[in-house]
């Protein structure tokens, strides 16, 4: 995964499919059966948008003027999404 200006790029879950099919190329059938299991995938997407938010609250924390109330709105905005 990768950072580009600041929003995660999930090439994970966006290239599932892709990744499915070289496992099944590479005859890794063990993972194969992941990418075919819908609860899976549904925790997959649940867990990049977590890593995603995540990622913006760091970013938000690291900014140059951040000060404590504004780290507690960022917190409270973190928390309300989650």
């Amino acid at each position: 995964m990768t950072v580009v200006e600041g929003k995660r790029h999930h090439s994970f879950f966006e290239f599932r499919i892709e990744i499915k099919l070289s496992l099944e190329i590479q005859k890794k059938y063990v993972f194969v059966s992941f990418f075919s299991n819908e609860a899976w995938l549904k925790c997959l997407a649940y867990l990049a948008k977590i890593s995603d938010e995540l990622n913006k609250f760091y970013l938000r924390l690291q900014a140059s003027e951040t000060n404590v109330l504004q780290f507690k709105e960022v917190l409270c905005g973190l928390t309300y999404k989650l």
